[in-house]
């Protein structure tokens, strides 16, 4: 069977609570158990406009995916000051 997994940036002022539970919704329609990361951003890069996700949107967002899928991950949390 194909391994399918999905993931997320969270992108500040772009991307909301309200998409990532659809996006989640969604996924949990096809199989609960897909991988999904959820990816802090960082605009090194061609955006260095725009800051990190911040710490708050990250939680929110991963909480509300943990609602509906049962294989959820933070990517780049390091960038938060997590471990």
């Amino acid at each position: 069977m194909p391994e399918m997994s999905a993931c997320t940036l969270l992108v500040p002022g772009y991307t909301s609570h309200e998409e990532v539970e659809l996006i989640a919704k969604y996924i949990k329609s096809i199989n609960e158990n897909i991988p999904y990361s959820l990816l802090i951003f960082h605009g090194d890069y061609q955006m260095r406009d725009l800051g990190i996700t911040p710490r708050k949107q990250a939680l929110k967002s991963l909480e509300i995916a943990k609602k509906y899928l049962t294989r959820v991950n933070l990517g780049n949390k390091f960038l938060l000051g997590f471990n």
